[in-house]
């Protein structure tokens, strides 16, 4: 149940900054594992997966390189 409320929210989350209108556009790609949520980046899967940068920050400046 937990594992789908994430998902969920992340799928929330993408189609909300997509909507937007910041231009960019993701690649979701099903990967042969699913990760462990622990902000430790050590499983397999992460090597299957495109990684993604260049973010900014809505608040408190717009569009200002993220402060975290």
């Amino acid at each position: 149940m937990l594992r789908v409320g994430c998902f969920s929210l992340l799928v929330l989350l993408l189609s909300c900054s997509f909507a937007l209108g910041n231009g960019k556009l993701i690649n979701l790609k099903k990967v042969s594992n699913p990760p462990r949520l622990d902000s430790v980046f050590d499983e397999e899967c992460w090597k299957e997966v495109e990684w993604i940068g260049g973010f900014v920050q809505s608040e408190p400046i717009r569009k200002a390189p993220p402060s975290e």
